[in-house]
């Protein structure tokens, strides 16, 4: 997967609430931080598939300044980062990618992470992903229901669900 472009769109939630979709950048360090450390310690813990009290400063590092070959995506309301969202490339097979993402309480089932979700699989098969594949807890079963929801093959796998989502790219699927 080579490097990533650089996507930012505006969306509206089932609610009406508008929020921006856009790549992270070095400036939202202290408000991602804020995010995480707002997450409740059971979303972190799915999030990441470990427990963390509190957000260590390689996390922040690595979210912040991702790979060029990794998408990270914030969302905003405003200058409130309410989630988040990343795409990385497989170590060992370039047509494989991984996501993870998180949403914050208080918007959560409004469409945020299908929205976000969607964004990655449109770059993911822009970059010539053909498998875009999520490792989630056992008991995540929202992040489950709606990888499910989006098509997306599950399993279990080392006490993991895995959803493995097929993608192409955009000019395809409109054709």
């Amino acid at each position: 997967m080579g490097p990533v472009r650089k996507p930012t769109t505006t969306i509206e939630l089932r609610d009406g609430l508008t929020v921006v979709l856009r790549p992270i950048d070095d400036g939202d360090r202290q408000a991602l931080h804020a995010y995480l450390d707002g997450l409740g310690p059971m979303a972190r813990q799915r999030r990441f598939l470990q427990a963390l009290p509190h957000v260590p400063d390689r996390l922040l590092n690595m979210l912040t300044a991702p790979a060029a070959t990794t998408l990270v995506l914030v969302a905003m309301h405003g200058e409130e980062i309410i989630g988040e969202a990343i795409l990385g490339p497989d170590a060992h097979d370039p047509a494989v990618a991984h996501i993870g993402y998180s949403v914050a309480e208080r918007v959560r089932r409004r469409g945020l992470g299908r929205a976000m979700v969607g964004r990655l699989l449109e770059v993911a098969g822009d970059r010539g992903v053909s498998t875009v594949r999520a490792d989630m807890a056992a008991d995540n079963h929202p992040s489950a229901a709606l990888l499910s929801g989006l098509g997306a093959a599950m399993r279990f796998e080392d006490g993991l669900i895995v959803a493995e989502l097929e993608c192409c790219p955009r000019h395809l699927v409109a054709a």
